[in-house]
Protein backbone atom coordinates (compact mmCIF):
# COMPACT_ATOMS: atom_id res chain seq x y z
CA UNK A 1 0.00 0.00 0.00
CA UNK A 2 1.18 3.50 -0.72
CA UNK A 3 1.51 5.66 2.34
CA UNK A 4 2.48 9.09 3.58
CA UNK A 5 4.99 8.12 6.25
CA UNK A 6 7.22 5.68 4.37
CA UNK A 7 10.95 5.56 4.89
CA UNK A 8 13.33 2.63 5.18
CA UNK A 9 16.66 2.03 6.88
CA UNK A 10 19.13 0.76 4.26
CA UNK A 11 21.98 -1.64 4.91
CA UNK A 12 25.55 -1.13 3.74
CA UNK A 13 24.98 -3.24 0.64
CA UNK A 14 21.89 -1.39 -0.54
CA UNK A 15 21.67 -0.79 -4.28
CA UNK A 16 20.20 2.68 -4.71
CA UNK A 17 19.08 2.16 -8.28
CA UNK A 18 18.70 5.17 -10.59
CA UNK A 19 21.31 7.89 -10.48
CA UNK A 20 19.95 10.52 -8.09
CA UNK A 21 21.24 12.78 -5.35
CA UNK A 22 21.14 11.06 -1.96
CA UNK A 23 19.78 13.27 0.83
CA UNK A 24 21.16 12.30 4.23
CA UNK A 25 19.26 13.50 7.30
CA UNK A 26 20.18 13.08 10.97
CA UNK A 27 17.30 13.14 13.48
CA UNK A 28 18.40 13.78 17.07
CA UNK A 29 16.50 13.27 20.31
CA UNK A 30 18.07 15.10 23.28
CA UNK A 31 16.86 14.42 26.82
CA UNK A 32 13.78 12.49 27.93
CA UNK A 33 11.24 14.51 25.92
CA UNK A 34 13.45 14.56 22.83
CA UNK A 35 13.99 10.80 23.03
CA UNK A 36 10.22 10.20 23.20
CA UNK A 37 9.63 12.46 20.18
CA UNK A 38 12.42 10.78 18.22
CA UNK A 39 10.99 7.36 19.06
CA UNK A 40 7.57 8.41 17.75
CA UNK A 41 9.16 9.88 14.65
CA UNK A 42 11.12 6.68 14.07
CA UNK A 43 8.07 4.48 14.59
CA UNK A 44 6.06 6.60 12.16
CA UNK A 45 8.90 6.42 9.68
CA UNK A 46 9.35 2.65 9.68
CA UNK A 47 6.06 1.02 10.58
CA UNK A 48 4.38 1.12 7.16
CA UNK A 49 5.55 -0.09 3.78
CA UNK A 50 8.66 0.46 1.72
CA UNK A 51 10.58 3.69 1.46
CA UNK A 52 11.93 5.87 -1.27
CA UNK A 53 15.44 4.75 -2.18
CA UNK A 54 16.76 8.25 -2.75
CA UNK A 55 16.27 8.96 0.95
CA UNK A 56 18.32 8.02 3.98
CA UNK A 57 17.70 9.01 7.57
CA UNK A 58 19.56 8.04 10.74
CA UNK A 59 18.47 8.56 14.39
CA UNK A 60 20.75 9.62 17.25
CA UNK A 61 19.76 9.59 20.92
CA UNK A 62 21.74 11.97 23.20
CA UNK A 63 20.96 11.53 26.88
CA UNK A 64 22.29 11.19 30.42
CA UNK A 65 19.92 8.56 31.85
CA UNK A 66 19.82 4.85 31.04
CA UNK A 67 15.99 4.46 31.31
CA UNK A 68 15.53 6.90 28.43
CA UNK A 69 17.93 4.88 26.28
CA UNK A 70 16.00 1.69 27.13
CA UNK A 71 12.80 3.39 25.98
CA UNK A 72 14.47 4.22 22.65
CA UNK A 73 15.60 0.61 22.32
CA UNK A 74 12.03 -0.61 22.79
CA UNK A 75 10.98 1.70 19.95
CA UNK A 76 13.54 0.20 17.57
CA UNK A 77 16.52 2.56 17.91
CA UNK A 78 19.58 0.33 18.31
CA UNK A 79 22.42 0.86 20.80
CA UNK A 80 24.90 1.97 18.14
CA UNK A 81 22.67 5.07 17.69
CA UNK A 82 23.16 6.17 21.32
CA UNK A 83 25.47 8.87 22.68
CA UNK A 84 25.60 9.04 26.48
CA UNK A 85 27.00 12.10 28.26
CA UNK A 86 28.71 11.59 31.62
CA UNK A 87 30.82 13.67 34.01
CA UNK A 88 33.83 11.59 35.17
CA UNK A 89 35.15 12.13 38.69
CA UNK A 90 38.71 13.05 39.55
CA UNK A 91 39.39 9.45 40.64
CA UNK A 92 38.04 7.98 37.39
CA UNK A 93 40.75 6.62 35.08
CA UNK A 94 38.50 6.93 32.02
CA UNK A 95 38.10 10.65 31.32
CA UNK A 96 35.79 10.29 28.33
CA UNK A 97 32.65 12.41 28.54
CA UNK A 98 30.72 10.80 25.66
CA UNK A 99 30.17 7.07 25.21
CA UNK A 100 28.57 5.12 22.39
CA UNK A 101 25.76 2.81 23.39
CA UNK A 102 27.75 -0.31 22.51
CA UNK A 103 30.65 0.69 24.79
CA UNK A 104 31.29 -1.85 27.55
CA UNK A 105 31.35 0.90 30.21
CA UNK A 106 28.14 2.55 29.05
CA UNK A 107 25.89 1.06 31.75
CA UNK A 108 28.22 1.93 34.61
CA UNK A 109 29.12 5.51 33.59
CA UNK A 110 25.73 6.77 32.35
CA UNK A 111 23.97 6.65 35.70
CA UNK A 112 21.59 9.60 36.07
CA UNK A 113 19.99 12.71 34.62
CA UNK A 114 20.63 16.39 35.28
CA UNK A 115 18.06 16.97 38.01
CA UNK A 116 15.82 19.15 35.82
CA UNK A 117 18.47 21.89 35.92
CA UNK A 118 19.42 23.72 32.74
CA UNK A 119 22.79 24.81 34.17
CA UNK A 120 23.90 21.25 34.91
CA UNK A 121 22.87 20.00 31.46
CA UNK A 122 24.51 22.94 29.71
CA UNK A 123 27.79 22.56 31.59
CA UNK A 124 27.91 18.79 30.98
CA UNK A 125 27.28 19.26 27.25
CA UNK A 126 29.81 22.11 27.06
CA UNK A 127 32.48 19.93 28.64
CA UNK A 128 31.65 17.16 26.15
CA UNK A 129 31.43 19.50 23.16
CA UNK A 130 34.66 18.49 21.41
CA UNK A 131 33.88 14.78 21.76
CA UNK A 132 30.34 15.31 20.47
CA UNK A 133 31.67 17.35 17.56
CA UNK A 134 33.93 14.46 16.61
CA UNK A 135 31.41 11.67 17.15
CA UNK A 136 28.20 13.09 15.63
CA UNK A 137 29.42 12.97 11.99
CA UNK A 138 30.64 9.42 12.66
CA UNK A 139 27.06 8.37 13.44
CA UNK A 140 26.21 8.61 9.75
CA UNK A 141 26.27 5.23 7.99
CA UNK A 142 28.87 3.92 5.58
CA UNK A 143 27.26 2.97 2.27
CA UNK A 144 28.58 1.03 -0.69
CA UNK A 145 28.04 3.00 -3.93
CA UNK A 146 26.93 1.26 -7.11
CA UNK A 147 28.13 2.06 -10.63
CA UNK A 148 25.18 4.39 -11.20
CA UNK A 149 25.27 6.17 -7.84
CA UNK A 150 29.05 6.52 -7.43
CA UNK A 151 29.14 10.14 -8.70
CA UNK A 152 26.99 11.14 -5.73
CA UNK A 153 29.28 9.59 -3.12
CA UNK A 154 32.19 11.84 -2.24
CA UNK A 155 35.63 10.18 -2.14
CA UNK A 156 34.30 6.97 -3.72
CA UNK A 157 37.03 5.39 -5.81
CA UNK A 158 35.52 1.96 -6.48
CA UNK A 159 32.36 -0.06 -6.09
CA UNK A 160 33.52 -1.98 -2.99
CA UNK A 161 34.66 1.02 -0.95
CA UNK A 162 32.41 1.97 1.94
CA UNK A 163 31.90 5.73 2.07
CA UNK A 164 30.89 7.68 5.17
CA UNK A 165 28.00 9.92 4.19
CA UNK A 166 27.73 13.59 5.02
CA UNK A 167 24.75 15.17 6.76
CA UNK A 168 22.43 17.27 4.60
CA UNK A 169 20.19 18.41 7.46
CA UNK A 170 19.85 17.77 11.20
CA UNK A 171 16.53 17.95 13.06
CA UNK A 172 16.71 17.97 16.85
CA UNK A 173 13.83 17.21 19.22
CA UNK A 174 14.18 18.33 22.85
CA UNK A 175 12.21 19.42 25.89
CA UNK A 176 12.71 22.98 27.07
CA UNK A 177 11.71 22.39 30.68
CA UNK A 178 14.03 19.59 31.82
CA UNK A 179 17.78 19.52 32.41
CA UNK A 180 19.39 17.29 29.78
CA UNK A 181 17.42 18.40 26.72
CA UNK A 182 17.31 22.10 27.53
CA UNK A 183 21.01 22.14 28.44
CA UNK A 184 22.30 20.04 25.54
CA UNK A 185 20.26 21.71 22.78
CA UNK A 186 22.29 24.98 22.64
CA UNK A 187 25.59 23.07 22.50
CA UNK A 188 24.36 20.65 19.82
CA UNK A 189 23.10 23.59 17.76
CA UNK A 190 26.47 25.28 18.14
CA UNK A 191 28.28 22.13 16.99
CA UNK A 192 26.26 21.85 13.79
CA UNK A 193 26.66 25.58 13.17
CA UNK A 194 30.44 25.19 13.38
CA UNK A 195 30.29 22.15 11.10
CA UNK A 196 28.35 24.18 8.53
CA UNK A 197 25.33 21.83 8.67
CA UNK A 198 21.82 23.32 8.96
CA UNK A 199 19.93 22.26 12.08
CA UNK A 200 16.27 22.78 12.98
CA UNK A 201 15.52 22.68 16.72
CA UNK A 202 12.05 21.45 17.74
CA UNK A 203 11.51 22.39 21.40
CA UNK A 204 8.58 21.62 23.70
CA UNK A 205 7.62 24.31 26.24
CA UNK A 206 6.62 23.26 29.77
CA UNK A 207 3.08 24.01 30.84
CA UNK A 208 2.43 26.84 33.32
CA UNK A 209 1.53 24.31 36.02
CA UNK A 210 4.95 22.67 35.83
CA UNK A 211 6.38 25.55 37.82
CA UNK A 212 8.69 28.52 37.60
CA UNK A 213 11.90 26.46 37.62
CA UNK A 214 10.84 24.68 34.42
CA UNK A 215 9.97 28.05 32.89
CA UNK A 216 13.41 29.34 33.84
CA UNK A 217 15.04 26.38 32.07
CA UNK A 218 12.93 27.05 28.98
CA UNK A 219 13.73 30.77 28.95
CA UNK A 220 17.50 30.25 29.05
CA UNK A 221 17.45 27.29 26.65
CA UNK A 222 15.45 29.18 24.01
CA UNK A 223 17.73 32.18 24.25
CA UNK A 224 20.87 30.11 23.75
CA UNK A 225 19.53 27.67 21.15
CA UNK A 226 18.20 30.30 18.75
CA UNK A 227 21.66 31.87 18.55
CA UNK A 228 23.04 28.94 16.55
CA UNK A 229 20.10 26.88 15.24
CA UNK A 230 18.95 27.74 11.73
CA UNK A 231 15.35 27.59 12.92
CA UNK A 232 13.51 27.14 16.22
CA UNK A 233 10.12 25.42 16.17
CA UNK A 234 7.95 25.41 19.28
CA UNK A 235 5.32 23.08 20.69
CA UNK A 236 3.67 23.56 24.08
CA UNK A 237 2.67 21.13 26.81
CA UNK A 238 -0.03 23.62 27.76
CA UNK A 239 -2.13 21.92 25.08
CA UNK A 240 -2.24 18.67 27.07
CA UNK A 241 -2.19 20.15 30.57
CA UNK A 242 -5.58 18.91 31.65
CA UNK A 243 -7.00 16.13 33.78
CA UNK A 244 -5.53 12.87 32.59
CA UNK A 245 -3.45 14.73 30.02
CA UNK A 246 -0.12 13.08 30.73
CA UNK A 247 -1.55 9.62 30.11
CA UNK A 248 -4.35 10.34 27.66
CA UNK A 249 -2.89 13.00 25.36
CA UNK A 250 0.90 12.71 25.67
CA UNK A 251 1.39 10.06 22.99
CA UNK A 252 -1.01 11.66 20.54
CA UNK A 253 0.67 15.04 21.06
CA UNK A 254 4.10 13.54 20.31
CA UNK A 255 2.68 11.90 17.21
CA UNK A 256 1.22 15.24 16.11
CA UNK A 257 4.58 17.02 16.48
CA UNK A 258 6.60 14.34 14.71
CA UNK A 259 3.94 14.10 11.98
CA UNK A 260 4.15 17.83 11.33
CA UNK A 261 7.94 17.58 10.98
CA UNK A 262 7.62 14.71 8.50
CA UNK A 263 4.99 16.59 6.48
CA UNK A 264 7.00 19.82 6.35
CA UNK A 265 10.55 18.65 5.65
CA UNK A 266 10.47 15.05 4.44
CA UNK A 267 7.22 14.89 2.51
CA UNK A 268 8.67 15.32 -0.98
CA UNK A 269 10.84 12.21 -0.47
CA UNK A 270 8.12 9.90 0.85
CA UNK A 271 7.01 6.77 -0.96
CA UNK A 272 3.77 7.17 -2.87
CA UNK A 273 4.26 10.89 -3.45
CA UNK A 274 5.50 12.67 -6.54
CA UNK A 275 6.65 16.14 -7.45
CA UNK A 276 4.14 16.49 -10.24
CA UNK A 277 2.75 18.41 -11.98
CA UNK A 278 6.06 20.13 -12.71
CA UNK A 279 4.51 23.59 -12.99
CA UNK A 280 3.69 23.52 -9.28
CA UNK A 281 6.26 24.99 -6.85
CA UNK A 282 8.44 22.84 -4.58
CA UNK A 283 10.26 23.83 -1.40
CA UNK A 284 12.88 22.27 0.85
CA UNK A 285 14.68 23.00 4.12
CA UNK A 286 16.66 25.87 2.56
CA UNK A 287 13.40 27.73 1.99
CA UNK A 288 12.47 27.15 5.61
CA UNK A 289 15.68 28.88 6.72
CA UNK A 290 14.65 31.87 4.60
CA UNK A 291 11.12 31.77 6.03
CA UNK A 292 12.34 31.93 9.64
CA UNK A 293 14.83 34.73 8.94
CA UNK A 294 13.04 38.03 9.56
CA UNK A 295 16.08 40.26 9.05
CA UNK A 296 19.86 40.06 8.95
CA UNK A 297 20.06 40.25 12.75
CA UNK A 298 16.74 38.71 13.76
CA UNK A 299 15.31 35.18 13.64
CA UNK A 300 11.68 34.29 14.02
CA UNK A 301 10.15 31.37 15.89
CA UNK A 302 7.89 28.93 14.08
CA UNK A 303 4.63 27.39 15.30
CA UNK A 304 3.51 24.36 13.32
CA UNK A 305 0.12 22.86 12.46
CA UNK A 306 -1.56 20.50 10.04
CA UNK A 307 -4.88 19.05 8.94
CA UNK A 308 -6.14 16.30 6.65
CA UNK A 309 -9.44 15.81 4.84
CA UNK A 310 -10.56 12.95 2.64
CA UNK A 311 -11.26 13.52 -1.04
CA UNK A 312 -14.87 12.43 -0.53
CA UNK A 313 -15.35 15.32 1.91
CA UNK A 314 -14.56 17.94 -0.74
CA UNK A 315 -17.15 19.20 -3.16
CA UNK A 316 -16.73 18.84 -6.92
CA UNK A 317 -15.18 22.31 -7.36
CA UNK A 318 -12.69 22.08 -4.50
CA UNK A 319 -14.12 25.23 -2.93
CA UNK A 320 -14.74 23.48 0.38
CA UNK A 321 -11.01 22.94 0.71
CA UNK A 322 -10.26 26.48 1.83
CA UNK A 323 -13.13 26.48 4.26
CA UNK A 324 -12.37 23.10 5.80
CA UNK A 325 -8.66 22.40 5.41
CA UNK A 326 -7.12 25.82 6.08
CA UNK A 327 -9.45 26.62 8.96
CA UNK A 328 -8.88 23.21 10.52
CA UNK A 329 -5.10 23.49 10.18
CA UNK A 330 -5.00 26.84 11.97
CA UNK A 331 -7.15 25.37 14.74
CA UNK A 332 -4.59 22.59 15.28
CA UNK A 333 -1.36 24.41 16.05
CA UNK A 334 1.49 23.32 18.33
CA UNK A 335 1.16 26.35 20.64
CA UNK A 336 -2.28 27.31 22.02
CA UNK A 337 -4.10 30.42 20.80
CA UNK A 338 -1.39 32.29 18.91
CA UNK A 339 -2.39 35.64 17.42
CA UNK A 340 -2.51 34.50 13.81
CA UNK A 341 -2.79 38.10 12.62
CA UNK A 342 0.75 38.73 13.92
CA UNK A 343 2.36 35.95 11.87
CA UNK A 344 5.17 37.35 9.72
CA UNK A 345 5.60 34.52 7.19
CA UNK A 346 4.10 31.14 6.34
CA UNK A 347 5.87 28.02 5.06
CA UNK A 348 3.59 25.19 3.94
CA UNK A 349 3.52 21.85 2.14
CA UNK A 350 0.30 20.78 0.46
CA UNK A 351 -0.20 17.13 -0.51
CA UNK A 352 -3.21 15.98 -2.51
CA UNK A 353 -4.64 13.14 -4.57
CA UNK A 354 -4.32 13.63 -8.37
CA UNK A 355 -8.09 13.34 -8.80
CA UNK A 356 -8.39 16.82 -7.31
CA UNK A 357 -6.59 18.22 -10.34
CA UNK A 358 -9.32 16.80 -12.55
CA UNK A 359 -11.82 18.82 -10.56
CA UNK A 360 -9.94 22.07 -11.22
CA UNK A 361 -8.28 22.01 -7.82
CA UNK A 362 -7.41 25.61 -6.82
CA UNK A 363 -3.77 25.46 -5.62
CA UNK A 364 -3.37 29.17 -6.36
CA UNK A 365 -6.30 29.91 -4.06
CA UNK A 366 -4.71 27.88 -1.27
CA UNK A 367 -1.56 29.97 -1.65
CA UNK A 368 -3.61 33.17 -1.60
CA UNK A 369 -5.48 32.02 1.50
CA UNK A 370 -2.24 31.26 3.32
CA UNK A 371 -0.70 34.57 2.29
CA UNK A 372 -3.57 36.37 3.98
CA UNK A 373 -2.45 34.86 7.28
CA UNK A 374 0.78 36.90 7.28
CA UNK A 375 1.62 40.53 7.95
CA UNK A 376 4.22 40.58 5.16
CA UNK A 377 2.18 38.70 2.53
CA UNK A 378 5.16 36.34 2.49
CA UNK A 379 4.53 32.67 1.75
CA UNK A 380 6.73 29.69 0.85
CA UNK A 381 4.59 27.02 -0.81
CA UNK A 382 5.20 23.47 -1.96
CA UNK A 383 2.86 20.96 -3.64
CA UNK A 384 3.10 17.18 -3.90
CA UNK A 385 0.77 14.42 -5.02
CA UNK A 386 0.00 11.18 -3.22
CA UNK A 387 -1.77 7.95 -4.10
CA UNK A 388 -3.84 8.24 -0.91
CA UNK A 389 -7.25 9.81 -1.43
CA UNK A 390 -6.63 12.74 0.89
CA UNK A 391 -5.71 16.40 0.87
CA UNK A 392 -3.22 17.35 3.58
CA UNK A 393 -1.91 20.75 4.63
CA UNK A 394 1.10 21.15 6.94
CA UNK A 395 2.45 24.60 7.73
CA UNK A 396 4.75 26.64 9.94
CA UNK A 397 3.83 30.21 10.79
CA UNK A 398 6.75 32.44 11.80
CA UNK A 399 6.43 35.02 14.58
CA UNK A 400 8.62 37.49 16.36
CA UNK A 401 9.32 36.06 19.85
CA UNK A 402 7.61 38.99 21.59
CA UNK A 403 4.40 38.33 19.64
CA UNK A 404 3.97 34.83 21.07
CA UNK A 405 1.98 35.07 24.30
CA UNK A 406 3.36 31.85 25.78
CA UNK A 407 6.97 33.02 25.38
CA UNK A 408 6.12 36.22 27.23
CA UNK A 409 4.48 34.17 30.00
CA UNK A 410 7.51 31.88 30.20
CA UNK A 411 9.76 34.93 30.55
CA UNK A 412 7.64 36.32 33.40
CA UNK A 413 7.67 32.97 35.20
CA UNK A 414 11.44 32.78 34.80
CA UNK A 415 11.82 36.17 36.48
CA UNK A 416 9.83 34.93 39.45
CA UNK A 417 12.20 31.96 39.78
CA UNK A 418 15.31 34.17 39.92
Amino acid sequence: KANLYSFIFFSESTDYGPSRRLDMYMIIGAGKCGTALLADFWKTRTEVGKGNKQYYCTPVVINTAVPDFIYALKKGISVDRWLGICRPTSSDDDKRRVLRGNDTKFGSKIVGGMGKRFKWGYEAAEEAKEELKEMLPQMMPSLRPTMRTRPFFKRASNKTELVKQEIELAIMFFGLGGGTGSGCAPIISQIFHELGIPIFAVGVLPSANEGNDYAKNAHYSMGETIKHANALILADNELIDREGGAQKYYKSFNKFISGCVVDLFLRHLASGEKSKPLDRPMIDHRDFVNATTLSAQRKGIAIIGRATVGVKDLDSRGQNLREVLVERAFCQMSVPKPEISKGEKVFFQFTYHPSLDKRDFPCDKITKEMKQQTTRDSVFSGFNTTSLRVAKLAFAQVYRPQDIERIVAIKNQARQAE
